[in-house]
């Protein structure tokens, strides 16, 4: 057997010995988790193939075995053991006929498999306490069951002449003895299963006899004397075709039309069944050759499917790909889960059909195994379906297969298994993956896993179609050197696969195909090509041990030859035209999208169809493969790293159902986070009489009281008698050392994620933003005590929106013991700094009195914060950034007397100067950068030549590896005191590319004036604090100002962009999305005389058909989101509604959408939502910018 490696495994013996040493020591001592399958992790680059022992018997000489017995058993690959065992089994008859020898040979196996599957199943009764060991034993059960199956039916199939089929079956059940071989070498940890493994070498060398007995019978008939060892195209050997040069290769067939169902599948279960599994269970088991039709109506169905082998003839009929989706995701990474097991869809049965759905595993591609389809259907039919995963997408393990005009997308050998199988019309995609994506990736299309020469398997690919999905497609262009992508490598050692006249683009590597591991299978598999096009098609660089196709042996890959299906597919009427369903299939490779941010784009498409590409998903440490086929990496592992992962594999044993369950769930993200639920302390609860009155009475101000409580007592910093502001430094003090704890903690994972991309993004960010709460929250102790009570609560609404971005992060990579830890800690740390912000908020508008002190209450609630203004006076403020500032540095494109990039003009600015500007005069020009203003670089100035002259733009978007929207940025500032005018900020990513920020600002009390924003989704990253936009321009189409600021937008020019997604069918486009988690920030959008409208661009498309482009002033990102439209004029394309939901009522009850007094077709409000508001004249100064953001302090007067 032979794992599916690493390309370049350089693990030595010594290491890999002493690895298997330490963890045996460690699992004899956790007798709980006894024999768990590490060691799956820890063998060769490869198995080779098991070795077949001979029979203990005597030999019988040359001269005692009858002739047709010897003449038969020469055309074997083990000869001896084959005359051996049929003498000894007494069962070949006087005067034999050649098929009276196969048919004992094959006694002979199915005695031997008989006495295997007693073995198996003592296995089994004896691994009750070991999870990996009784998977293992259960899928050889399954298996050795399917070939017991496959051996009788050729038994039966044989004196009737199908010895098409029969040498098919008996293929499969040869597999299936592999496999269950292959299975219990990962738990080889007792004398049982060792002495099991060895009975089966000597049954896969019986088996392997009567196939290959069968094939020169197939090839030479009853002249014995011509048979041979069986030889394929590698050795010069084609087998008769019976037909004429290119004939048969343009068969046409498929799933036929107008079938009627027998059983209905929808969401609603109104008269139909829930599940896809529930209506598979009613199908009636060997029904001979009736279908048995399931129709699958629209939907999402997340569910594991399995169409048992007693199941025949099962079709499924879905709406459309993209439309019925079957999804799940299971990977190899959860515990006693093997490859096989991991299919969403796993099917048996022979004669399955399907045609109109989406099979779908979401693990994400830093799972590894994890399969959308697995298929074990002899006979089975395929059609305009779509198989979307990452690493082993579809596995087309056994028998017969046609796929007709279907999508399928992957990375890593996504098509595999040791099945005779025809794709045709196909469009194959290679997708992203998230591993060292600087260093580049193999990407293999294929891993045909032959194991005998006499199997009659392959995949063969007609008139397919071999590209990349567009986010893939902009990784490659980045770097085509380092991105290699190959049409096949040899997981075992006869893998075929063969390409004809397909279209292969340039992402397809010159040289074709990939080795397995040094020379493995180089000498006997079979790769050939025949009249391919494209730029990846010309075969001047190919490896030397791959094929050309010589024309006149073209038909033996041809549906008729290769798989016996003319007549098989059924009657249908007419036929397709080649590439149609590619062309299909093209229209739907942009609805399938990976995500960084919990939040999903507006669209018509169910939120679950989306999944996230932030997967900090680890390389497994322990796991039973029934397969094992690691991801193609360019480099191995060290050995350091090696010993690293066992020894957390030893820490982690007694954790290990509970990660794994939390690892799982963190896989099944909803289109938006919860709040994370922030638990009680572990400390006795004092009782109220022992509870000082002051603390009790500020405590009972906060939204977790009882925690309030708990900690502040436990702390022993509040002094006897304290002041209300005593309480709340002590409650300050509290969050800042659990928030030192939180940076350790995230250091250590950050140390422990070398070797992990995502992982170490989310650590990397947590730790900044961690280190903008510290110092947000220092600040604060500082300011309290003189007064600026104001300054304190929006200090300390950010460091409470900090600690939130790391733990929402970190949900993302909670893929470790230590990752799930640090996650709980920072739920508790949120709920005590959200007590410190509530008790400040109470602080500020009661004082010290701290007996009216309440918890936290909003607009929603009926409350308004005093303004201490009269009606409407504030709302007229003018301000900007000062004119008339002298350049301290300017910034030009020809670098003569000037810095050449905006980055070298910031990183010249001095840090933590004080109040002084730091001015950068930006000359006209296009300076493509990435720019970081940190949070030490305060009072920096951007001055450019005007919006649309002086442009910092790039095209960072999560659709790359190991990128968050909050590394999207094109500049991203956290230093305060922010200004910039005359400029342009935009990311070119693209509408299609979902998150892909322009500007990021973290910047309190910043000034940004005559600027344009230009992006789609999340053109402005308004993320924290307090800001102030003059006059700018901002464009974008999905919630393209979003963040969790308070922000005040005064004068601007607000367009939507058109959108790529299906624009015949409309869209819905929202232009905010607030993400408030606390009702006590003091966050929220304040527009004021603004203009909402569109782009020339999208009015034109929008007035082509109002009814489905609908936009949208807001929608809630967060559960009290805060936006308000005072005095702008909202053009017709807002639609009557107004606002926009998230999802279902999420946040409808605590959010707070307001407008006052807006003008224009899109103003009018007699159909608003119900949860939107009308700010009550009386209340409307609270959004001034004197009030909301305190900017009659610090915004400049212009003149």
């Amino acid at each position: 057997m032979h794992f599916r490696n690493p390309i370049k495994p350089h693990s030595s013996k010594v290491l890999i010995l002493s690895v298997a040493s330490i963890l045996l020591l460690a699992l004899l001592s956790f007798l709980l988790f006894f024999s768990l399958s590490s060691a799956s992790h820890h063998h060769s680059p490869r198995h080779s193939p098991p070795h077949f022992p001979q029979p203990i018997t005597p030999r019988p000489s040359t001269a005692s075995v009858p002739p047709q017995i010897h003449q038969a058993c020469a055309a074997t690959r083990y000869p001896e053991t084959c005359d051996a065992s049929l003498i000894a089994s007494n069962r070949v008859p006087p005067d034999p006929k050649p098929i009276d020898v196969i048919l004992s040979a094959l006694w002979v196996s199915l005695e031997n498999l008989k006495t295997a599957q007693s073995m198996v199943k003592d296995i089994l009764d004896a691994s009750a306490g070991n999870q990996n060991r009784t998977t293992a034993a259960k899928n050889c059960l399954e298996v050795l069951h399917n070939s017991e199956y496959r051996i009788l039916s050729t038994m039966e199939a044989l004196p009737h002449g199908k010895i098409k089929d029969a040498r098919t079956w008996m293929s499969a059940a040869l597999l299936y003895q592999y496999a269950c071989w292959s299975a219990l070498t990962f738990v080889n940890d007792t004398q049982q299963v060792n002495k099991t493994i060895s009975f089966l070498d000597s049954l896969l060398g019986l088996s392997s006899n009567g196939l290959s007995m069968m094939a020169s019978y197939d090839i030479f008939g009853n002249d014995i004397g011509s048979w041979r060892p069986p030889k394929t195209e590698r050795d010069g050997f084609w087998e008769p075709s019976g037909s004429s040069e290119g004939s048969g290769l343009g068969f046409k067939g498929g799933v036929p039309t107008g079938l009627r169902p027998d059983a209905m599948v929808c969401k609603g279960g109104n008269g139909c069944y829930k599940t896809v599994q529930e209506a598979v269970d009613a199908a009636p088991a060997k029904a001979g050759d009736r279908k048995f039709v399931i129709r699958i109506r629209e939907g999402v169905y997340e569910e594991t499917v399995r169409v048992p082998l007693e199941k025949k003839n099962v079709v499924f009929l879905g709406d459309g790909m993209g439309k019925t989706v079957i999804t799940g995701s299971l990977n190899v990474g959860q515990p006693g889960i093997s490859t096989y097991n991991t299919a969403t869809v796993g099917v048996s049965g022979d004669g399955f059909m399907a045609s109109g759905l989406t099979f779908q595993n979401t693990a994400g591609p830093d799972a590894h195994q994890a399969v959308a389809f697995r298929s074990g259907s002899d006979l089975s039919v395929i059609e305009n379906c779509e198989f979307l995963g990452n690493q082993d997408t579809l596995y087309a393990e056994s028998l017969r297969q046609f796929y007709k005009s279907c999508n399928i997308q992957g990375n890593v050998d996504f098509i595999f298994g040791n099945s005779a199988s025809i794709f045709q019309d196909c469009l194959i995609l290679i997708r992203p993956r998230q591993l060292n994506p600087e260093n580049g990736e193999n990407n293999a299309v294929t891993a045909h896993s032959r194991t005998d020469p006499a199997q009659t398997t392959g995949f063969v690919f007609q008139n397919c179609v071999v590209n990349g999905t567009d986010d893939y497609m902009k990784l490659y262009y980045s770097n085509p050197k380092v991105h290699k992508n190959f049409l096949g490598r040899p997981w075992k050692e006869f893998s075929r696969t063969v390409f004809i006249q397909c279209l292969l683009e340039a992402l397809v590597t010159p040289q074709g195909w990939l080795p397995w591991s040094g020379d493995f299978a180089l000498e006997t598999l079979y790769y050939g090509e025949f009249n391919n096009s494209g730029l990846g098609a010309n075969l001047s660089a190919r490896v030397t041990w791959s094929s050309q196709i010589p024309a006149q042996h073209i038909n033996m890959y041809s549906v008729q030859n290769f798989i016996q299906g003319r007549g098989r597919e059924g009657g249908r009427e007419g036929g397709r035209e080649v590439g149609g369903a590619v062309n299909a299939a093209n229209n739907r490779i942009t609805d399938f999208y990976l995500h960084t941010r919990e939040k999903p784009p507006v669209t018509s498409i169910p939120p679950s169809l989306f999944f996230s590409n932030i997967r900090y998903n680890p390389n497994p440490i322990s796991t039973i493969i029934m397969h094992s086929r690691k991801p193609i990496k360019p480099h191995s592992f060290s050995k350091f790293l090696i010993l690293s992962m066992a020894s957390l594999f030893l820490l982690a044993l007694l954790s290990l159902f509970l990660f794994f369950s939390l690892s799982s769930a963190s896989h099944h993200h909803s289109p938006r986070h919860s709040l994370p639920h922030f638990p009680q302390p572990i400390t006795p609860q004092p009782s109220t009489a022992s509870v000082p009155p002051q603390i009790h009475q500020a405590c009972a101000a906060t939204r977790y009281p009882e925690t309030c409580e708990a900690s502040l007592i436990a702390s022993d910093r509040v002094p006897p008698d304290p002041k209300p502001i005593d309480v709340i430094q002590s409650a300050l003090w509290v969050s800042l050392e659990n928030l030192k704890t939180a940076q350790s903690m995230v250091k250590d994972i950050l140390d422990a994620s070398a070797r992990n991309l995502n992982r170490t993004t989310a650590a990397k960010n947590c730790l900044e933003v961690l280190h903008n709460s510290e110092y947000r929250i220092s600040s604060t102790m500082e300011a309290l005590p003189h007064g600026k009570i104001k300054d304190a609560r929006a200090w300390v609404s950010a460091a409470l929106l900090y600690q939130y971005d790391c733990w929402s992060a970190l949900k993302y990579a909670n893929d470790t013991q230590q990752v799930n830890k640090t996650m709980s800690f920072l739920d508790s740390l949120l709920g005590l700094s959200s007590n410190g912000l509530s008790m400040m908020a109470s602080y500020d508008i009661f004082g010290n009195d701290i007996g009216s002190w309440r918890p936290p209450k909003t607009e929603r609630d009926g409350f308004w914060e005093p303004s201490g203004l009269g009606e409407e006076s504030g709302l007229g403020v003018k301000g900007g950034v000062p004119t008339g500032l002298p350049p301290d540095a300017t910034v030009c494109k020809d670098g003569n007397g000037c810095y050449k990039t905006v980055q070298e003009a910031v990183d010249a600015a001095p840090a933590n100067a004080g109040d002084r500007k730091f001015v950068i005069r930006i000359r006209e020009g296009v300076y493509e950068e990435t720019v970081r203003v940190p949070l030490e670089k305060k009072n920096v100035v951007f001055l450019g030549d005007g919006m649309g002259k002086t442009v910092i733009t790039g095209s960072l978007n999560v659709g790359q590896p190991g990128i968050s929207t909050y590394n999207t940025a094109t500049v991203g500032v956290s230093g305060d005191g922010f200004m910039a005018s005359g400029l342009t900020f935009q990311n070119t990513a693209g509408p299609d590319a979902h998150q892909a920020v322009a500007f990021r600002s973290g910047s309190d009390l910043s000034v940004i004036e005559n600027c344009e924003f230009l992006g789609n989704q999340d053109t402005l990253y308004a993320h924290s604090l307090r800001q102030f936009y003059k006059s700018c321009n901002i464009q974008g189409n999905v919630d393209f100002i979003f963040g969790n600021s308070a922000s005040i937008f005064q004068d601007c020019l607000i367009l939507i962009r058109p959108r790529q997604l299906k624009p015949e069918k409309g869209e819905n486009n929202a232009v905010t999305a607030h993400g408030r988690t606390d009702p006590a920030q003091t966050t929220g959008f304040v527009f004021q005389n603004c203009v909402v409208n569109g782009t020339d661009d999208y009015m034109k498309l929008y007035y082509s058909n109002p009814k489905v482009h609908k936009n949208f002033l807001g929608r809630p990102w967060k559960e009290f989101s805060r936006t308000v439209f005072i005095r702008c004029f909202l053009e017709p394309l807002v639609t009557p509604q107004g606002w926009l939901p998230w999802s279902g009522d999420f946040a409808l009850k605590t959010l707070y959408y307001g407008e006052f007094n807006n003008s224009g077709l899109g103003a009018s409000l007699s159909a608003r939502v119900t949860w939107s508001s009308q700010i009550p004249a009386q209340h409307l100064n609270t959004y001034s910018v004197q009030n909301f953001i305190q900017g009659n302090g610090w915004i400049p007067t212009t003149s």
